[in-house]
């Protein structure tokens, strides 16, 4: 465990206290910007080799999988939500758990366990302050129990497991080691935490859709971690911090919406007069204050609530979407997991 401050790096500066948001003209959310394209922004500055330090430290590649219990694995809360490209779904949660217990069952199945990458931690979040990170130098191998852990990629199997725990497939499938690979970013890159995030779960085809309060959640959290930034429409080439603050912010939203398409868009930032198009159906009511976007979420689950069918977080800002997840109700109580 890092002995000083000095040995230690808060996230304060990039997950949980950003920069004030910029004073210029509101204008509308919708648009991208005029004359930003003259802005050089670099997205994709994220050196991986670095972020995975245990895997190059001989100069050449190596496969480094530690395990740990889940247990160890925290869930993210709303104000460290840049360390995941995605808030936890109970659902998908509940689903995961149930295909645990179906492969413990049915001999013709089997759960493979995916490898978990996570962001080592002194202590577990407290009071909406930022966690302090582990640095690369000061990260014990030999125990790895005394760290917590914010989860990348594999939070919801973490999740998951735990709520098996007392059921035989935890001992069968030997849960209380799961393998992992240990990731670092500085401040400076600490949105590649997102990018590896989205990275991985592009891979997976079978999920199923994302309800839009738990996407319109995540946006709205990020662009207050980020500042509430604000598009830049006039005289961009002066204010080219504030464009590059409002183009990191859309990028990371685009990563937060339902769609893989769009998580793939959200790379190509000579593309980003298409980010607004595609985010102009979430921005009116993410980029509102707590108290409009509060009413917007209890309008939406009053409307699930009572089966009412064509009232949705988007049109709600008064869009709407040709093709999203169809809404899905959570999962009941009476649930046996």
């Amino acid at each position: 465990m890092p002995k000083d401050s000095s040995t230690r790096r808060r996230t304060g500066e990039s997950s949980g206290k950003r920069s004030k948001s910029s004073r210029g003209k509101k204008a509308d959310e919708g648009d991208s910007g005029e004359g930003d394209d003259d802005v050089e922004i670099n997205l994709n500055a994220f050196n991986l080799d670095n972020a995975f330090f245990l895997e190059m430290q001989t100069g050449v590649q190596k496969d480094v999988v530690l395990h740990i219990h889940p247990e160890r694995i925290l869930a993210i809360p709303d104000w460290e939500d840049a360390y995941n490209h995605r808030s936890l779904d109970e659902f998908l949660i509940d689903t995961i758990a149930s295909a645990m217990i179906d492969c413990y069952e049915r001999k013709d199945m089997r759960y493979m366990k995916p490898i978990f990458v996570l962001v080592p931690i002194v202590a577990p979040p407290e009071n909406g302050e930022p966690v302090v990170r582990v640095l690369p130098a000061d990260f014990d191998s030999s125990h790895l129990e005394k760290y917590w852990y914010y989860p990348v990629c594999g939070q919801h199997n973490a999740r998951a497991a735990m709520m098996v725990k007392d059921h035989p497939v935890f001992d069968y499938y030997n849960f209380c080691k799961w393998p992992f690979r240990p990731i670092y970013f500085p401040d400076d890159e600490f949105d590649g935490y997102a990018h590896v995030s989205c990275e991985d779960n592009m891979k997976y085809n079978k999920n199923p859709p994302r309800l839009q309060v738990l996407s319109m959640r995540d946006i709205h959290n990020i662009w207050k971690i980020k500042g509430k930034p604000r598009v830049v429409l006039r005289n961009a080439s002066k204010k080219q911090d504030e464009v590059r603050k409002w183009v990191r912010f859309m990028a990371l939203a685009m990563k937060k919406t339902p769609y893989t398409p769009i998580w793939n868009l959200s790379t190509e930032a000579k593309k980003r007069k298409e980010w607004a198009e595609k985010l102009r159906y979430y921005l009116p009511l993410v980029m509102a204050d707590d108290s409009v976007f509060t009413l917007g979420l209890k309008f939406y689950e009053e409307s699930l609530r009572s089966g009412r069918k064509g009232n949705s977080l988007l049109t709600m800002a008064d869009v709407g979407l040709k093709s999203r997840p169809p809404m899905r109700r959570w999962p009941s109580q009476d649930s046996p997991l």
